[in-house]
C-alpha cells in the first residue's frame, strides 16, 4: 500500500513520501525517485530580450542602408561582443543541472562535462540560511567532495528538495550550517 501510493505520487507529480525509523525515504531507489536543482527558464527569457535588443538595432541600420557600410560593420561587431556574454549565460541556465537519485548524485555543469559522486564521498556541506519569521530560508549551498564541489543558490528551482536529500543522506557531522544576517 505504502509502496503504490508512493508509486502513484510519483507518476502524478504530487509528492507522496513515506519515512522508516532511520528517517531514510522509503522505496526511494525502487520507484528510481530524483530530486533536481536547476536555473528556471524563465531567465532565458530575459537573456532573450537582452540579445534581441542588442541586435535589432545593428539588424535594423544594416537593412536600411542609412549609414557607410565601415560604420554599420563596426557597430555589428561591436553589438554582437556585447551580446556575447549574454548568450553564455544563456547557455549556463539552460545546461546547468544537479539530479540526486538514490546514494548518487549527479551534477550537469554549465560548462564541461558531467560527472558523477556517491553521497558518501561528500566532506562537507555549507549551507547559508536566514531565518524568516522562525523558518529557515536557504540562500545557498555548497557541496565538497575531495576533488570538486559545487554551488547552489536559493535563486534556482528545486534547491528546498536537494537541500533536505543532503539532509537525508549525510552524517549530520559533515553539515555547517551558517546564519546570514
Amino acid at each position: 500500500m505504502i509502496y503504490r501510493a508512493t508509486e502513484y505520487g510519483k507518476n502524478s507529480g504530487t509528492k507522496i513520501l513515506f519515512f522508516d525509523t532511520n528517517n531514510k525515504v522509503m522505496f526511494e531507489k525502487e520507484l528510481r525517485l530524483k530530486t533536481e536543482v536547476y536555473w528556471s527558464k524563465t531567465y532565458l527569457v530575459i537573456v532573450g530580450v537582452i540579445v534581441l535588443s542588442l541586435l535589432f538595432p545593428a539588424a535594423l541600420i544594416a537593412i536600411l542602408d542609412v549609414v557607410s557600410k565601415m560604420f554599420s560593420i563596426v557597430f555589428t561587431i561591436i553589438t554582437v561582443l556585447l551580446a556575447s556574454p549574454f548568450l553564455a549565460w544563456g547557455f549556463l541556465i539552460f545546461r546547468f543541472r544537479v539530479s540526486a537519485e538514490g546514494d548518487t548524485i549527479t551534477v550537469k555543469p554549465g560548462a564541461g562535462r558531467k560527472y558523477t559522486f556517491s553521497v558518501d564521498e561528500i566532506t562537507r556541506i555549507v549551507r547559508k540560511i536566514k531565518m524568516d519569521s522562525g523558518w529557515e530560508q536557504i540562500k545557498m549551498i555548497k557541496i565538497y567532495t575531495k576533488t570538486k564541489h559545487v554551488s547552489l543558490n536559493q535563486s534556482m528551482t528545486g534547491i528546498e528538495d536537494i537541500d533536505a536529500y543532503l539532509m537525508r543522506h549525510t552524517d549530520a557531522e559533515k553539515i555547517i550550517s551558517k546564519k546570514k544576517h
